[in-house]
This record gives structure tokens, sequence and C-alpha cells, in this order.
């Protein structure tokens, strides 16, 4: 077997087993946070939070999960962007489990902060 169809064949186990593999690793919600082409520090803010429970006041973002949810960042841009310490690099999607209450703080690639809340959801 060449070796290209060995990378072809490892590639598509290394997808089934992932996709096989991420419900086990979660026990709550996934939110995906998407970085849409060509998204930009104002016009695209509202539209990257907007699926997530949130609150916001001015330039700080509130996310508010549960213990066992997980946070998706897909970044379909040109440019690495980040949110709530997940780092997503063009063209990939990077999954994050937030297994215990607290609250984390990041830098946001979107000139934001944000709060992750674990456990403070009413």
């Amino acid at each position: 077997m060449s070796r290209g169809w060995r990378l072809v064949i490892a590639a598509t186990v290394v997808l089934v087993a992932a996709a096989i593999a991420v419900p086990f690793l979660t026990s709550g919600e996934t939110y995906e946070v998407v970085f849409a082409a060509g998204t930009d520090d104002a016009a695209d803010q509202g539209a990257v939070f907007a699926s997530l429970p949130h609150r916001r006041a001015g330039d700080v973002v509130w996310l508010e999960l549960e213990p066992g949810d997980a946070l998706l960042v897909r970044n379909e841009d040109d440019v690495v962007h980040q949110v709530a310490g997940v780092a997503a690099r063009p063209g990939e999607s990077v999954l994050h489990v937030f297994r215990e209450r607290g609250v984390f703080s990041d830098e946001c690639s979107l000139d934001l902060t944000v709060f992750v809340e674990v456990g403070r959801r009413d």
C-alpha cells in the first residue's frame, strides 16, 4: 500500500474516532462560536456570541456555562481567533470542555474581555 493511501486511511480513522468520542467527552451542552470569513472587530461581535447563553456590558462579555458544557470554536476566517482561552487557527475547529466551576477570563480576538462563568447560570 502506498504512503498516500496509508495517510488517507489514518486520517479517516482519526476523524471517525473523533466523531464517536466527542459525545462522550462532554456531559453537558456544546455551544459553538463561529468566526465567519471576514469577521472584524465591530460588525460581527453580536453574531459571534448570539447562540450562547451570555450577557454583555460594553466590551465585556460573560458566557454562562455549566460544568461539563463545551465550547466549540470554529474559525472560518483567514486569521487566528481566540475566545475564552481557546484559540483556533484559520480553518480549524477546537473543542474545550469546562469541567470545573469557576470564573475564567481572557481577551478575545474581537478586542473584548470574555469571562466564562461555569456554574453560574440561573
